[in-house]
């Protein structure tokens, strides 16, 4: 198989896996907030098909773009609502908004199937990648020589994202949201936590000393905790 063949499947994959990438960082966020959201789709399909319109009528992508990003921020907020807010069941709002996201997407992009001349962002060159000796001019031009400008923001940010998780003081919440059912059983109300990225570990150490906590939360989750907020 030639290498030339290899190189541009790779590329399209980083193309075509950027709105991926950014779907799963934010979901990793979700998640360790003690949230589950299963309509990641259905926000994605939402988010593309009005960033589409818009770019499409407007001429402008990064409009589009900001569209789409409100687009699927509106159905993130609804399940915020119904999840956190009004403590619905967070697995049943999150298919809810992946059917909903499907039909939406469905009925409003229909007029835009056979629109294919559309604004598109611009696509960042990075010539010092033909310098490198061996695999610049072969691998590394070809396949990140010149990519769209998301695709490099969402290199930038997972590094960022990862330190604020796991470095970054009042954020350490590897070990937290694993309790989240036992604070919700415990009749503890861990939503401003949720809305407000208020730390667990507070959370947990404020209501140490009640009996049923103490009963749920095994003493070496607590000791963890404390140990957090006191480094």
């Amino acid at each position: 198989m030639d290498i030339t063949f290899i190189i541009n499947i790779l590329a399209a994959g980083l193309r075509t896996g950027t709105p991926l990438l950014f779907a799963t960082v934010g979901e990793l966020i979700t998640e360790r907030a003690g949230v589950l959201n299963l309509g990641v789709e259905g926000m994605m399909l939402v988010g593309a098909v009005s960033g589409f319109a818009v770019s499409a009528n407007t001429g402008n992508p990064w409009l589009g773009l900001l569209v789409g990003m409100l687009a699927g921020g509106v159905l993130s907020l609804l399940h915020g609502l119904v999840a956190i807010s009004l403590r619905g069941d967070q697995v049943v709002s999150g298919l809810a908004l992946t059917f909903v996201g499907r039909g939406l997407s469905a009925v409003l992009g229909a007029p835009y199937v056979q629109v294919r001349d559309v604004a598109r962002l611009p696509l960042v060159e990075l010539p010092f990648l033909k310098e490198i000796p061996l695999i610049g001019p072969t691998i590394l031009d070809p396949l990140l020589g010149r990519q769209s400008i998301v695709l490099y923001f969402g290199f930038l940010l997972v590094p960022l994202v990862a330190f604020y998780i796991s470095r970054t003081r009042g954020e350490r919440r590897s070990d937290v949201p694993e309790r989240v059912e036992d604070l919700r059983q415990a009749g503890i109300r861990h939503r401003s936590w949720v809305e407000r990225g208020r730390p667990a570990d507070q959370l947990v150490q404020q209501h140490a000393e009640s009996e049923h906590v103490r009963a749920l939360v095994d003493v070496a989750t607590l000791d963890l905790l404390r140990r957090h907020v006191r480094g």
